[in-house]
């Protein structure tokens, strides 16, 4: 009885392909797979077809080997010559580098590192208005524009982001505008570069991986006291004809706090009504346990919280808070992002505060750095807020 081979491989094509993907035995499985391809016994013939096709592909190579076998000795010698020169000459630093490839640096042997110059100019393209950036910073270095006025936490102030990427030492925005209305007044310009670990490789190898190469009156060390970022601030007057200056600090955009001279001066009168109360051990245990289970709820296992002196010490970290607030200052994270993080914390402080405030008891309520869990970034007593890291 005749076998239906339809549909299958034969052995003889697996043993071709096979053969001719080994570059000593490629003539063979170029063999194997013309044979089988004269073969009609209706099995399939992918595997043939793929052999003599990879085994042909092996067989030409070789012989462009062979007959290019004379230059390649002297190819050989260029790079042993290339080596020994290589090895011979100094490494250049990332920024040397960076030099060479056009970019303006102060020529300062005694000082590795990119003193960064930022210098925008701006123009009405229709309603919108444009910026335009120039500066030695490497191509592929993100940075954030940021246009605001008024006040930050009203509802009087406005405020625009645009994300721009620089070639050739140059980037362009994105049109800002009111709405398709045309923006007019003060504002204030903040061009800041991403936490260099979010930049690319190749950005990195210039600034550094924490921006240790940058230097200049525009780097800024960041809160952990290692990084290093760009942040630049410019004063912008949106007319007819538009006007950038440098300034220092922000003069068209008040980041208000809360008033908390009220808030200080009441809980300063609920002190001297409660400090000559006598703790009650048992209810103020009662209250830390029930804490734990609100604390364990909102932050896992990322706290703790304990108890001396009527004072109740709460700690509370999550990850990635630090990159955060490193973000913040960066200008990559927007300021109104950690204002709701305070906001949020202040308000469980003063609840905490609430429960343990008829028992004599005060409320200190620390976020942790959660990379280095030793610094505080910010900090709550009986709800009060006395530090925050990103306002040193």
């Amino acid at each position: 009885m005749e076998k239906d081979y339809n549909g299958k491989f034969s052995p003889m094509s697996i043993a071709a392909l096979v053969l001719s993907i080994l570059f000593c035995t490629s003539i063979i499985g170029i063999i194997l797979g013309i044979i089988d391809l004269t073969k009609k016994d209706g099995r399939k013939k992918g595997l043939s077809i793929a052999a003599v096709s990879v085994g042909g592909l092996f067989l030409l190579l070789s012989i462009v080997a062979a007959a290019s076998g004379p230059s390649e000795n002297k190819s050989t010698d260029s790079k042993t010559e290339s080596v020994k020169e290589q090895v011979e000459t100094p490494t250049p630093t990332p920024v040397e580098e960076h030099s060479k490839a056009g970019i303006a640096e102060e020529d300062n042997t005694e000082t590795k590192g990119l003193d960064v110059t930022i210098t925008p100019t701006a123009k009405w393209v229709g309603n919108s208005v444009k910026f335009s950036i120039e500066t030695n910073l490497p191509d592929d270095t993100e940075l954030i524009l940021s246009l605001s006025t008024g006040d930050y936490n009203t509802d009087d102030t406005w405020t625009g982001e645009s994300k721009v990427r620089i070639k050739n030492g140059k980037a362009t925005s994105k049109g800002f505008s009111d709405k398709g209305k045309k923006l007019t007044g003060d504002y204030d310009l903040s061009v800041s570069m991403s936490i260099p670990s979010t930049q690319k490789e190749t950005v990195r190898a210039v600034v550094g991986e924490k921006g240790e190469y940058l230097n200049g009156p525009l780097v800024e060390k960041g809160i952990d006291g290692e990084s290093s970022y760009v942040s630049a601030l410019f004063s912008v007057s949106l007319e007819d004809e538009i006007k950038i200056d440098s300034e220092d600090d922000y003069t068209h955009t008040v980041f208000r706090e809360e008033d908390e001279e009220g808030e200080e001066g009441e809980d300063d009168d609920v002190t001297s009504e409660t400090s000559d109360k006598i703790p009650d051990e048992e209810m103020i245990n009662s209250l830390i346990a029930l804490s734990k289970v609100v604390l364990n709820e909102n932050f896992g296992d990322n706290y703790n919280i304990s108890y001396e002196d009527n004072m109740v010490t709460i700690n509370i970290w999550q990850e990635g808070i630090t990159l955060g607030a490193l973000g913040v200052q960066a200008g990559t994270v927007s300021k109104s992002t950690w204002k709701k993080m305070v906001d949020g914390v202040q308000s469980m402080s003063k609840s905490v505060y609430k429960n343990f405030e008829p028992y004599g008891v005060h409320v200190n309520v620390n976020v942790l750095n959660d990379v280095n869990k030793e610094n505080t970034l910010l900090s709550f007593l009986d709800g009060v807020k006395f530090y925050d890291a990103l306002e040193e």
